[in-house]
């Protein structure tokens, strides 16, 4: 199967830039790769825009949409993926590590989306362990560096959009993965260099209001 990567982008040119050159120098295996952009205002949309030129020999599409936060363009990413019966490898600006170990990273996700139990696959350091105002000590796959195969998505949909932008959401997926009977696998090494941007600092106050609002939602969704 040819994966979609699906990559959201707002107002971050410099990482935007880098991160795609990543995407194309470390697989062969081929790809379509969708940018969802939303009204970025340094330059993100109109580079965006030339990447076809910049890689005429790349499947490129590039979405412009209203700035309505990560979830709502992942969402987009799954309807996309769902319409074409294609998996998805979630990405943002993020740089992939570049031929570190001499392993074809999309091509080892691909095979193992293939697998019968395969709910979705990431790699070392992509999600964490939840904690018990969620479910304590429960595995989770965080929304970056994240395949998902086609029967994933055909099965349960994209996120829950009642979570607000923060934790939970993707904590909230892999528990509907685990309960339908599906399995998380993670590749044995870094993928991806991942940025941890201010506004995800756990020690931020907003954040951990956000936090607290999300799991007792997951809390009450789940009756747990």
């Amino acid at each position: 199967m040819i994966p979609l990567i699906i990559m959201p982008v707002y107002n971050d040119l410099k990482y935007f830039q880098m991160a795609i050159d990543s995407i194309m120098k470390t697989t062969n295996h081929p790809f379509t790769l969708i940018i969802i952009e939303s009204e970025s205002t340094d330059g993100s949309a109109e580079y965006a825009d030339k990447l076809k030129d910049i890689y005429p020999n790349k499947d490129i599409e590039i979405i412009h949409t209203k700035k309505e936060g990560p979830m709502k363009a992942m969402n987009l990413g799954f309807k996309i993926a769902l319409e074409r019966k294609k998996d998805i490898y979630f990405t943002q600006t993020d740089v992939i590590h570049t031929g570190m170990f001499d392993r074809d990273w999309l091509m080892e996700y691909e095979a193992i989306g293939r697998m019968p139990d395969c709910g979705i696959a990431t790699c070392w350091g992509g999600g964490g362990t939840a904690c018990d105002n969620y479910v304590n000590n429960f595995q989770w796959v965080g929304g970056w560096s994240t395949y998902i195969p086609y029967k994933t998505i055909e099965k349960l949909g994209g996120y829950d959009e009642n979570f607000e932008i923060g934790w939970g959401a993707d904590i909230e997926y892999s528990w509907r993965i685990i309960n339908s009977g599906l399995r998380i696998y993670r590749i044995d090494y870094w993928v991806y260099h991942h940025r941890r941007t201010p506004h995800l600092n756990d020690q931020n106050e907003e954040i951990k209001r956000i936090d607290k609002q999300n799991s007792a939602y997951f809390r009450r969704k789940y009756k747990l």
